[in-house]
């Protein structure tokens, strides 16, 4: 395997292990320990790490190394504020310009979404819910706009936790979607820009007052 596959190959489980909760916020990450649990060597875990601190998922503190990032309340709140604002535009610009197949693949996600809930599979939740907003996006043609918007999402990978951490925002969550979807599909710019808007103030403040583990256990080969 050479050096890229394996730093992709410690990049994609450390992250899938911080997005399903096995590695919580404020979790070390010892690079020699988790190379040797992953069998690894410490330069592409390293690798990892520095591409988990691009994606918003860890944090480097001075003389104390990468750890999981921690979730911190005006952080929450900026973060939520922009992307609420840029997706307000986004949606303005598109709603009502999907084709029948993009209003067919939202209407198939927000059904995966209400089996996902059904299900109590609150991960796959939240994996579902970025496809999702992804997908009521994709009427607008400003291609700059949604870099920023995909940008930003990826930045912020991590608030996909706030369904497993408080399970009643999911359900909420979805009632919103279907308010917002409703929207996009029948041309109403404006109400699904302010539908987006309260929906991020709800995802703020959802995850703000969820209970964060905050210990600072080091990660150990297992």
């Amino acid at each position: 395997m050479n050096k890229t596959l394996r730093s992709t190959q410690a990049y994609q489980t450390l992250r899938r292990e911080i997005i399903e909760g096995e590695l919580p916020p404020g979790t070390r990450l010892g690079a020699r320990a988790i190379a040797h649990r992953l069998g690894l060597s410490d330069i592409p875990v390293r690798e990892a790490l520095w591409m988990l601190a691009r994606d918003g998922l860890v944090e480097n503190i001075p003389y104390a190394g990468a750890r999981v990032r921690q979730f911190r309340e005006r952080e929450i709140e900026e973060g939520y504020a922009v992307r609420g604002h840029l997706e307000s535009l986004a949606l303005k610009l598109g709603a009502g310009r999907l084709t029948s197949a993009q209003v067919a693949e939202v209407r198939r996600l927000l059904a995966q979404l209400d089996r996902a809930l059904e299900s109590g599979d609150l991960v796959e939740y939240g994996q579902l819910n970025r496809l999702f907003h992804e997908a009521i996006l994709v009427g607008c043609t400003n291609g700059r706009l949604l870099e920023l918007i995909e940008g930003l999402w990826d930045g912020q990978a991590s608030y996909q936790m706030v369904f497993r951490l408080n399970p009643a925002r999911a359900a909420s969550s979805q009632a919103e979607h279907r308010q917002i979807a409703d929207a996009v599909i029948n041309g109403d710019g404006d109400r699904a820009a302010d539908l987006i808007a309260i929906h991020r103030q709800r995802g703020a403040k959802a995850l703000s007052v969820t209970p964060l583990a905050r210990h600072d256990t080091e990660v150990r080969a297992r």
